[in-house]
């Protein structure tokens, strides 16, 4: 389940369950820590090359970084720690979101038999 998450959610996402803070990250690549900060916040575009780095100081590869899944990552751990009661908590939230995407490709397609029936109606007039 990879949820297009943008750069600045993952970095902060991935930061945090590292335990790290904005300071670390920003001191590990050389930069300052308010600038690491409107990179987090979206407010400052990331290059590849400062992700690269970033990624570095996160302990993590690129690849790791692009496939990033907040919901895979709270099951491991999860099942790492066993907690159950994050482990019912994040089985509820996969069965919503298959529950909600059921129900989006089911309005899609009413929407699409609504535009038919119109374009139909149309023709008829």
């Amino acid at each position: 389940m990879n949820y297009l998450l943008g750069i600045e959610h993952k970095l902060g996402m991935i930061r945090k369950l590292k335990g790290f803070s904005q300071d670390y990250v920003a001191k590990k690549i050389k930069i300052s820590q308010n600038l690491y900060s409107k990179m987090e916040r979206g407010e400052k575009t990331v290059s590849l090359e400062e992700l690269e780095g970033i990624c570095k100081a996160l302990e993590i590869t690129l690849h790791q970084f692009q496939n990033f899944d907040p919901f895979q990552e709270f099951k491991e751990l999860a099942e790492e720690a066993s907690i159950p009661w994050l482990k019912r908590l994040l089985n509820s939230l996969e069965k919503t979101t298959a529950l909600y995407e059921d129900l989006l490709s089911e309005k899609n397609e009413r929407i699409k038999n609504l535009e038919y029936t119109n374009s139909l109606l149309k023709k008829t007039k």
